[in-house]
């Protein structure tokens, strides 16, 4: 498994430079595209401390945010061809 921050996935599309790590959430949805039952999605909000949010293959969960920081959400992949949709906006 590996522990993906979703702020270095923006990051790369967003280009290096753009500040964001500091930046606190306003909404976060993330979905996960696998579609065999291994490859499941763990998803964090305490810089991986925690695992608390599982999303199943085809699941999603989208969350309005208040103290939660951006450099904070993690996701963990089962499967290294699970892809992640998310979108995260501040």
């Amino acid at each position: 498994m590996k522990n993906l921050k979703l702020l270095q996935l923006l990051e790369s599309v967003l280009g290096k430079g753009k500040k964001t790590s500091g930046d606190n959430v306003a909404f976060l949805y993330v979905k996960n595209l696998g579609t065999s039952s291994d490859q499941g999605l763990k998803l964090s909000l305490d810089n991986g401390s925690n695992y608390g949010i599982y999303i199943p293959p085809q699941g999603s969960v989208n969350l309005r945010g208040n103290s939660l920081r951006m450099d904070n959400v993690l996701v963990n992949k089962a499967d290294q061809n699970t892809q992640v949709e998310f979108i995260i906006a501040k």
